[in-house]
């Protein structure tokens, strides 16, 4: 946390420097430097292996409907730019009204027109959208569930624990509802390999667990879709088997029942910095013996965006953090996704303010893919989002729950 501080505050500290000097370099005009500064800043804090979305301004109208949709068009950066623009133009105005100096120029007018013009082009334009509706092309009648699970614990008898608790979880969706085309649990809900491959190494208790997660699963006549962990035979070294793990989605056709399972499978692409991928194992050896390996694990990146099907409805499936980022989902979407199904675990946070953030997030992808998308997230937020990015349903956070929808898919 001490090493991130220093980053992230070496960052601003570089980034009001450079707004500072645009005092100098821009005399009348800085504010629009110092706008469009920031604004970067914010872009470029998203890319790369060290990317991270949160706090982003633009992501602040997530719960303005009108607003929102002009992310179909411009994305969150666009709205960025927007909704930014007025602090630092009225920023301009009172620094010239204390400082005396005039603040009407030609750059200053043609800067605020232009924004006005553009702020009433955004309100028309998500005004007829959300008036606008189209019928359903398909429907898929689906349960999410929500675990609040404690994830961290790992070891077989704990696994057990929450194998009992998802069998009678969804022996109570089937009962309230037989016609359940679809179950959703959240990421890591079920780490018990259940594929049995010849190159993949068993405890017998991991073995008996993966063998009873199986013969439910052999029960059902409605697919269950779930994150887990994969393993991929990397070599055999002086007598000891290695291998590429994977953060991954398995979606299971119950119906066909196959012993064992052939799942679809998704690999997560984009993986968490330091704790799912630490790329410095020689140069920081310190850091990876003494945090990485204790509460994070060092998973490989999937290379490919593969969707999973049920129904004749292609889903992408963004996991974690994913959905934090625009690209992904729209690689879902060049691909054929017809929704997006988002697996995550917030409950590291222990915060209701960080699982909101994260949702706030998502409603964006929403919009930009104009997909509907389900989350389900252990602990909150589990929602479902419609390709409006309104809310239709959402469970409390921080309690075991679950709740049915009619996924409507328009286009």
């Amino acid at each position: 946390l001490f090493l991130v501080l220093i980053f992230e505050g070496g960052i601003y500290l570089f980034v009001f420097f450079l707004m500072k000097k645009g005092n100098k370099w821009f005399k009348e005009n800085e504010w629009l430097y110092q706008w469009l500064v920031w604004c970067s800043f914010e872009y470029l804090r998203s890319v790369g292996f060290f990317g991270f979305n949160y706090g982003i301004i633009g992501y602040s109208q997530w719960s303005c409907p009108v607003v929102l949709q002009f992310a179909e068009i411009a994305g969150v950066w666009g709205i960025n730019l927007i909704v930014s623009f007025p602090s630092f133009f009225i920023g301009k105005l009172v620094n010239s009204f204390f400082s005396k100096k005039a603040v009407v120029n030609k750059i200053n007018v043609i800067s605020a027109s232009s924004w006005c013009i553009v702020f009433v082009f955004v309100i028309l334009f998500g005004s007829i959208k959300l008036n606008k509706s189209n019928p359903p092309e398909k429907t898929l009648k689906t349960a999410v569930i929500q675990t609040n699970e404690n994830h961290r614990l790992t070891s077989v008898p704990n696994q057990r624990l929450r194998f009992n608790s998802y069998k009678k979880i969804i022996n109570d969706i089937i009962e309230e509802d037989p016609n359940i085309e679809l179950i959703v649990l959240p990421e890591s809900a079920i780490l018990s390999r259940v594929t049995f491959r010849e190159d993949e190494a068993y405890t017998e208790e991991e073995y008996l667990l993966a063998r009873d997660y199986v013969d439910f699963f052999n029960t059902l006549d409605v697919p269950v879709l779930y994150g887990g962990a994969e393993l991929e035979f990397r070599e055999r070294k002086e007598g000891k088997l290695f291998f590429n793990q994977y953060n991954v989605a398995y979606l299971i056709n119950t119906s066909e029942k196959k012993d064992p399972p052939v799942p679809q499978i998704y690999r997560k692409n984009h993986l968490v910095p330091l704790f799912e991928n630490y790329p410095f194992k020689k140069l920081f050896p310190f850091f990876y013996e003494k945090v990485v390996k204790k509460i994070g694990t060092d998973f490989k990146p999937g290379k490919q965006i593969n969707l999973l099907e049920v129904k004749d409805i292609k889903a992408g499936t963004p996991i974690c953090f994913e959905d934090m980022f625009d690209n992904i989902p729209r690689k879902m979407t060049e691909k054929g996704a017809d929704i997006f199904i988002s697996i995550a675990n917030d409950s590291w946070s222990k915060s209701k303010l960080c699982q909101y953030e994260h949702l706030a997030i998502s409603t964006f992808r929403a919009v930009e893919n104009r997909r509907p998308l389900i989350r389900s997230s252990v602990s909150g937020q589990s929602v479902y989002l419609d390709e409006k990015g309104q809310i239709k349903k959402m469970l409390e956070p921080f309690m075991k729950d679950y709740f049915f929808i009619l996924l409507l898919i328009t286009y």
